[in-house]
């Protein structure tokens, strides 16, 4: 599997699966079917952007400063 890849469980059997267990199989986030593709919408957002790029210090460094920041 690709090293950077997010895994989302998005299940209507979504409170059967503890947060540890889902964490411990490399899921990302899990979401019930009922929440709805809107806020599936909204957690992919918040998912998928680089962490740090609201940071102030990373943004007057420039580019180098958020190459080896995990996304």
């Amino acid at each position: 599997m690709l090293p950077r890849t997010k895994i989302i469980l998005f299940s209507m059997h979504f409170n059967d699966i503890p947060k540890a267990l889902a964490s411990a199989i490399g899921i990302d986030l899990a979401l019930s079917k009922s929440d709805g593709i809107t806020r599936l919408g909204d957690h992919l957002k918040s998912l998928l952007t680089p962490k740090g790029v609201d940071d102030p210090a990373n943004l007057k460094a420039g580019p180098k400063a958020n190459s080896s920041i995990p996304v």
